[in-house]
């Protein structure tokens, strides 16, 4: 991996340019608590964009040297979320889209399902299940060649 500056630490999984369409200033988003510590706590609480729906060091990787690296979140930001952000405003526009802008959308929205700690959690166990049996019957593959 090659040094691209200071490894980003809040890894958002939800774009913040995304979640400011629904924030009444730009700056703060309404957010749903999950769990509340009594019924007169309210269940909607408004935060700061900048601190909802990250994790710090999400993804953040070690490289082959040892050294700390974020490629993947700064590829996600230059590859999907980048050129969706156009495509977005073209919706809530109400514009017409292009073929290639539905190709962007659809790859801004498969990225945002994926990237989640739930899809992550989901993969670990589904990887948990499936690994050892691809490793296995590899393994066989090449001993038999």
């Amino acid at each position: 991996m090659k040094d691209t500056g200071p490894i980003t630490r809040d890894n958002h999984f939800l774009a913040q340019w995304y979640l400011r369409n629904w924030s009444p200033d730009g700056v703060n988003i309404y957010a749903y608590r999950i769990l509340v510590s009594h019924q007169t706590v309210p269940e909607w609480d408004l935060r700061r964009i900048r601190g909802t729906a990250y994790m710090t060091d999400l993804y953040t990787q070690f490289a082959t040297d040892g050294q700390e690296a974020d490629e993947f979140e700064r590829w996600i930001a230059r590859e999907v979320e980048e050129p969706a952000y156009e495509v977005v405003q073209k919706v809530i526009r109400a514009d017409n889209l292009r073929q290639s802008d539905w190709e962007k959308l659809a790859r801004f929205l498969a990225a945002q399902d994926l990237r989640t700690p739930a899809s992550f959690l989901d993969s670990m166990a589904r990887w948990e299940r499936t690994l050892p049996e691809v490793i296995e019957s590899t393994l066989r593959q090449e001993s038999q060649n």
